[in-house]
């Protein structure tokens, strides 16, 4: 009696937790939002852009090359493309199935239901956090960097210690205080670094155009062999963590749905 007392116990508790949001209620939620629609095409557009011309790009795309596809890292940022590609269609589907600005959490809740949809919510949050994390401190890596090159006698390395970063503290405060400043204020700022960001991606590839050799695009998939950090690289394989690489670096797109 008591294991079926138990059972009958928890039947109930799973239904809920799997508990679907009809598509009325969705609807009914997102008229009843107060909240005006500031956001232009324009403004859509630039911040998908943005979230995908990122540190991933700038950091990813050099070391692609030099320590795990060799010239083929053109077949790997392909391959990431359509990867993504397939992502992006995906999320095009449910945003038109339901139109609702809650996102994947929205979308779980109405396919599978309210736990999904909060463990969605949740991963998709610590994503953000912890992509959010590198990223500063990629950031303050390279500033320290440059500082070194500019002037070698300086000790700046307490400017980015294992154990707590100042820098990576900095642009993100920085970033949180752009937040606070309003929407208005964010498009204008986010507009205005994506537009940069094209013509600092502009620049990399028409410089590298000038100065390519065309000797170093041969072979075009290096044998199997060690990289510059004694690591197995290069190859058929090489192709394919590369790919995998290059998907970070196209992450962000997501942004706008």
């Amino acid at each position: 009696m008591e294991g079926k007392t138990g059972a009958t116990a928890t039947a109930p508790l799973l239904e809920r937790m799997l508990c679907r949001k009809p598509m009325q209620v969705i609807q009914a939620e997102e008229n009843s939002q107060d909240l005006p629609r500031s956001l232009s095409l324009f403004d859509l557009i630039c911040i998908g852009i943005g979230g995908t011309v990122g540190s991933g790009i700038f950091s990813t795309a050099a070391s692609i090359v030099s320590d795990t596809a060799g010239p083929a890292a053109l077949v790997s940022w392909l391959i990431g493309g359509v990867v993504c590609c397939m992502n992006a269609l995906a999320y095009m589907e449910l945003t038109t199935r339901v139109p609702s600005s809650g996102s994947t959490y929205a979308y779980a809740y109405h396919a599978i239901g309210e736990l999904p949809a909060v463990v969605a919510g949740w991963l998709l949050t610590l994503e953000y956090a912890v992509s959010g994390a590198g990223v500063a401190r990629s950031w303050a890596q390279k500033v320290e960097d440059w500082v070194v090159l500019e002037h070698p006698d300086a000790s700046v390395h307490w400017l980015n210690m294992d154990y707590a970063n100042l820098l990576a503290a900095i642009i993100q405060a920085l970033c949180v205080i752009v937040l606070l400043m309003g929407v208005r204020f964010g498009k204008v700022f986010v507009n205005g670094f994506t537009i940069l960001k094209i013509f600092v991606v502009l620049f990399i590839i028409i410089a590298g155009f000038c100065a390519i050799d065309s000797d170093n695009l041969s072979p075009f998939v290096p044998a199997r062999s060690e990289n510059n950090s004694g690591d197995m690289a290069f190859g058929t394989q090489g192709i394919i963590t590369g790919a995998s690489q290059a998907f970070f670096g196209y992450i962000g797109f997501d942004e706008v749905c």
